[in-house]
């Protein structure tokens, strides 16, 4: 009888020390998937960029989301939107929307665009979102004329 309680005993010590074991390693596990909060939103390439009208770019615009502490968060869904009127362009399928996800560095590139043939001042909107938490922000460009495009590539 005393063999089996010594038995026993030890099955619920094992028992007790594997889910101290699994206690540990989700509450790990949680902690690096917890819910993001804030995001912000820093541009790292592209503000302000001059184009000629009618051509074409790839990556004009690349940003950085991080969260409410600064780290890069990874697998935050960002759109950029350009303008429905006037000066902008088109994303390949002649959409106005283009998607991306941020890799591990919280980076996300605007994909190829076709710049149209309306010259002026206009705004591509960004905006990422990850869990509930959202961030936008309106990043300015220029799409110059022919001969402007010229001169300010020759400098």
């Amino acid at each position: 009888m005393e063999a089996s309680f010594w038995s026993y005993l030890v099955r619920i010590l094992a028992l007790a020390a594997g889910l101290s074991v699994a206690g540990l390693l989700w509450g790990a596990a949680s902690q690096s998937d917890t819910e993001v909060l804030a995001l912000q939103i820093r541009v790292l390439r592209g503000e302000g960029l001059i184009s000629p009208v009618g051509s074409r770019c790839s990556h004009a615009l690349v940003v950085q989301i991080s969260d409410e502490t600064g780290r890069p968060v990874q697998g935050a869904t960002v759109s950029f939107r350009l303008p429905d009127q006037g000066s902008g362009g088109v994303f390949r399928g002649g959409l106005k929307t283009d998607i991306a996800v941020t890799g591990a560095d919280g980076q996300a590139r605007m994909g190829a665009v076709r710049w149209n043939e309306a010259p002026g001042a206009f705004y591509i909107h960004v905006v990422a979102a990850k869990d509930r938490a959202r961030a936008g922000i309106m990043v300015p460009q220029y799409l110059a004329g022919k001969t402007v495009a010229r001169i300010h590539s020759a400098r």
